[in-house]
This record gives C-alpha cells, structure tokens and sequence, in this order.
C-alpha cells in the first residue's frame, strides 16, 4: 500500500525541514503467523491464539517533503521491518473493568 497524502511524518527538529512527511511511501502489511480463534464469551479468543503482523516500509522510496509540498534536504533513509504479536495472553476478560460505552 501507498502511504496516503501527510500520513507519514518524521519530526527532524532542525534545518530547513524540521517535519518531513513521506506522501507516497511504499509500505507493506503482512500476516506471518495466524493460529487459533475466537472463543465463546468470556474467553474471548482460544488458548493457541496467535496472529504476528509485518509492517515494512523503506523511506527511500518516496521523496520527503515540507508542509507546503516543497522538497527538502532530509538526511535520513531508513529501511524498516516490524513485527507485532497478539497472544491469547493479551485477550483478558474483567468483568469488573470500566464500561467507557455509557
């Protein structure tokens, strides 16, 4: 997928561009692991659950710009890889937590 107009940014902190935003870069979603399921309430999800995502993206393929569209001197590429793990252990049923619903 394509990172959507002013979606991406990096604060630099200083130069001519202390906010770089990164329209148009390639990024890539994707599920390594997927094992288990939803279980009936209150459990919430069976006791092998577990789903592991991959974000990467690369900020070399997209050209960083300012606010107003114009192109800036950023000195920073980077290529990045990350991995994020729901296990059945993050599905805890309480039934004595707050309602924010009301």
């Amino acid at each position: 997928m394509t990172a959507a107009g002013d979606s991406v940014a990096s604060d630099y902190g200083s130069g001519n561009c202390s906010v770089a935003y990164w329209n148009g870069m390639t990024m890539t979603v994707m599920v390594e692991t997927a094992t288990g399921g939803a279980a009936p309430y209150p459990k919430l999800v069976t006791d092998d659950f577990e789903r592991t995502f991959r974000l990467s993206f690369d900020s070399s393929t997209a050209t960083p710009t300012m606010s107003d569209g114009l192109a800036c001197d950023y000195p920073l590429t980077a290529q990045v890889s990350l991995h994020l793990t729901q296990t059945a252990a993050d599905y805890v049923y309480d039934p004595n937590a707050p309602c924010i619903c009301e």
